[in-house]
């Protein structure tokens, strides 16, 4: 049996990691399983229609509080012949990236990010689609407010602010959620890629693909092209939509971007990458 490479791809909050985990698996030596699924599998990645037990499925799994097995998790991969089996979005990579020694499963590592700006916006719509359709979601986030707003009270009520309602309560989850990860992914020195070239340049794309597959699979610019020809990512990639961005927030949420960009320490770290930040 050919040996298989591993790989975990991260990504928190809307950074294209489902169409990723379509474009990967479009290849015929590819497996990559998204988020916290414990049921690899090709033809339910490519199903639309299957979403929504898949997300169901997911929810219970997050809901359940249990600890995810990374060894255990990547023996499942043994029963399938791709040669190359991942997740994407699903694990926290600096566990497996800063102490490797602690796993018996040899893993490629890299991890996706994008724009704060647009990501934030994204995420809280995402937020409110999704608890309309599962309320076990929206329990979820709620949950998750609860127990990280203290964290940021005191930014709170510099600003006289006490977020009311679900949009508000979401937007500061989903910012502590994305920068905070960010915080401590990006200071890594994991690869990572911006998700507004991995899903346009075929090189970036390449890039990637040669990483998790540790240069084994030789893949022509026709195959690549291949793999990405999926529906656009939905994103507001334009320089002048994140300065809009930031005038269709309060005034308090500006602040609170602001103000926990400069705790995090993440503005050097994301004008490193490209990113201009308007404020």
């Amino acid at each position: 049996m050919t040996e298989k490479t591993h790989f975990i791809i991260g990504g928190v909050g809307r950074t294209a990691t489902q169409w990723l985990t379509r474009a990967l698996n479009r290849h015929p030596h590819i497996l990559a399983a998204h988020g916290a699924d414990w049921r690899p599998n090709k033809a339910s990645m490519a199903d639309p229609d299957s979403n929504h037990a898949r997300r169901e499925a997911v929810l219970d799994w997050l809901l359940s509080g249990q600890i995810l097995d990374i060894d255990r998790y990547f023996s499942i991969f043994n029963d399938y012949s791709e040669e190359f089996c991942g997740n994407v979005h699903g694990i926290d990579i600096i566990g497996p990236y800063l102490y490797p020694q602690n796993f018996k499963t040899r893993l490629r590592i890299c991890h996706v990010t994008r724009h704060p700006l647009p990501r934030i916006r994204s995420m809280v719509r995402k937020c409110r689609a999704m608890g309309q359709e599962h309320p076990r979601h929206r329990e979820m986030m709620s949950d998750f407010y609860t127990g990280q707003v203290g964290k940021i009270a005191d930014l709170l009520e510099r600003h006289g602010v006490a977020p009311q309602g679900e949009d508000e309560e979401n937007f500061v989850s989903c910012l502590l959620l994305i920068m905070n990860s960010d915080a401590a992914f990006l200071r890594t020195t994991a690869p990572v890629f911006r998700m507004e070239e991995l899903t346009t340049r075929l090189e970036c794309f390449g890039t990637l693909l040669h990483h998790v597959t540790a240069g084994r699979l030789r893949a022509s610019a026709t195959e690549i092209e291949g793999m990405m020809a999926l529906a656009p990512v939905d994103r507001l990639g334009e320089p002048d939509d994140h300065a809009r961005i930031m005038e269709e927030w309060a005034d308090w949420q500006r602040k609170l971007f602001r103000d926990y960009l400069e705790r995090t320490d993440l503005r050097a770290i994301y004008t490193g990458l490209g990113y201009d930040l308007p404020c």
